[in-house]
């Protein structure tokens, strides 16, 4: 009998770990055969996938850099805002040359990464109140810097614009997160410091470093986003990037990063931007208001949460 439980037991506990590996799987099938549906076939069409591949290159950007804070534990939910000023200054001194365009975007981007990177190393703040706070003051100054208007940047712009040049960044990007991430001790070491902060530190780890550049990642990446948003855009306000630090949390859920440490896989971010997008471009085909829409992100967000939390118990490496 006792033989049998043990059993019965096992065979849960395979379905339970077989549920939490391929859950994001079983998101991208259901959402391809319901939008399939609703969308009467049109989601399959060439167009609407070259416009969820070309829609899913920021999203692609932004999950890819927050591998290193979510292996680690944590967000930044100073995002959102960081693009919008990174934008803003790029627009700003467009006029003048796009190469002086880039690195200011780059460079206000890189600045406020370090400011949450350096305060999330040294102060014992949790990171959720410090980048909220850090983004809300960011926020607090953008209509006051841009006088409540759009800052326009010159037509010429617009030809950045370019599918093969974003798919190429996309791939240089990644490639290079994916060895950061899977080759090197910066690595290795987010995901020890997720996994467990005390045990880390007490095996010799200089936590402060890792979570420093943690936050200079994903500073480089709002820079990149903040200068194609103006290239596709034509121009930056204080709405610019409205909602994208949420928008990768929902990705990365649903790609399968709910919890920090090693469970945080590579793929989560490539497939979690993907399914992001083929949910949103299926909402959008299915005619779905977009104040249903985010409710419906939010809900789906809120189950896949709450699934993982139920099952994050059981080693699925």
């Amino acid at each position: 009998m006792s033989e049998k439980i043990e059993l019965k037991k096992k065979e849960e506990l395979n379905w339970q770990r077989l549920i939490l590996k391929g859950y994001p799987f079983l998101i991208l099938a259901f959402i391809l055969i319901l939008f399939g549906i609703l969308s009467k076939g049109a989601l399959f069409a060439p167009r609407n996938i070259k416009n969820v591949l070309e829609a899913s290159f920021p999203y692609l950007i932004g999950c890819i850099a927050s591998l290193f804070i979510f292996a680690q534990g944590e967000q930044d939910f100073a995002l959102s805002s960081n693009i919008a000023l990174s934008a803003i200054a790029a627009a700003a001194i467009s006029s003048f040359s796009t190469p002086l365009a880039i690195l200011a975007a780059l460079a206000v981007s890189i600045m406020v990464g370090c400011a949450s990177g350096a305060m999330y190393a040294k102060f014992p703040i949790p990171v959720f109140f410090l980048t909220m706070c850090i983004g809300n003051v960011i926020a607090g100054f953008l209509g006051p810097l841009t006088n409540y208007q759009s800052v326009r940047t010159p037509v010429s712009f617009l030809d950045f614009d370019n599918a093969a040049l974003k798919i190429a960044l996309a791939v240089l990007f990644g490639i290079a997160a994916w060895v950061l991430y899977q080759k090197t001790t910066y690595g290795k070491y987010s995901k020890a410091l997720g996994a467990s902060s005390t045990v880390s530190e007490q095996s010799g780890i200089n936590l402060g470093k890792y979570k420093f550049a943690a936050f200079v990642i994903t500073g480089i990446a709002a820079g990149i986003i903040a200068f194609f948003s103006i290239c596709k855009s034509g121009g930056a306000s204080k709405a610019t990037g409205t909602m994208f630090h949420f928008n990768v949390m929902v990705a990365m859920a649903l790609g399968g990063a709910t919890t920090g440490g090693p469970k945080v896989k590579f793929h989560c971010a490539v497939l979690g931007a993907l399914i992001f997008n083929l949910l949103t471009q299926g909402m959008n085909l299915a005619m779905i208001d977009v104040g249903v829409q985010n409710l419906m992100k939010g809900v789906l967000f809120l189950a896949v949460m709450v699934l993982t939390d139920r099952l994050s118990k059981f080693d699925v490496d």
